[in-house]
């Protein structure tokens, strides 16, 4: 899955996400980089092993399917 892969100017290898996915900078947080996230509005939209959660940053909070713990 692309969740989570760097993205974005500063990026290794800098790139897009695949189609379906954001590439998202979490605001406040100190990171070279922004990640592929995969926006969510239930647990349905998510691949098998991830779950829709809400991620807070200073901007507010959006789903996105994370990894199952």
């Amino acid at each position: 899955s692309a969740i989570g892969q760097a993205c974005g100017d500063g990026a290794p290898e800098p790139g897009l996400c695949p189609a379906g996915f954001e590439c998202f900078g979490f605001s406040g947080v100190l990171w070279d980089c922004c990640t592929c996230e995969l926006p969510c509005g239930d647990d349905c939209a998510c691949p098998a092993g991830f779950s829709c959660n809400a991620v807070c940053d200073k901007a507010g909070c959006r789903n996105f399917c994370q990894p199952d713990e």
